[in-house]
């Protein structure tokens, strides 16, 4: 999936867990946290070094990684920012477990975990996108 697509997956998944739509938009930034691993990513540009680090969808796609996200965010700004942060974290796993890739979930174990075959870039992403989009308007209201 892509960047604006995570971001927005995020957002939605945060706000419909009860999150203010600024609180909201920080999950979304946190989803977009996990392609760090990948140089093409809108992280990835930013931080290209972590790429050599981590093949794409594994480690940091991880229950393990999401674990230790909620930790560093719960020690620094509390429970509540944490548990966002991993909302909008999760759901980035969740929207990739889409792609036919899919994701190192149980991380280090090398088991792939896909459940859909949406291709990035595709008509289908671009319609859940769309629905993405719409959730974070309609959602709570």
């Amino acid at each position: 999936m892509t960047s604006l697509t995570h971001f927005l997956g995020g957002t939605a998944a945060a706000y419909a867990a009860g999150a203010e739509l600024v609180v909201s938009a920080a999950a979304g930034f946190a989803a977009v946290l996990p392609d760090i691993d990948t140089p093409r990513s809108f992280i990835g540009k930013k931080l290209p070094f972590f790429s050599f680090f981590f093949r794409h969808r594994g480690f940091t796609h991880s229950l393990m990684f999401a674990v230790f996200v909620y930790i560093l965010v719960y020690r620094f700004l509390g429970v509540e920012p944490a548990l966002y942060a991993v909302t909008g974290f999760g759901s980035h796993i969740l929207l990739d477990m889409l792609n036919p890739s899919g994701v190192e979930l149980f991380w280090p174990l090398p088991w792939r975990v896909s459940i859909l075959k949406i291709r990035t870039g595709s008509f289908c992403e671009i319609l859940l996108l769309a629905g993405l989009a719409a959730a974070v308007l309609v959602i709570r209201r």
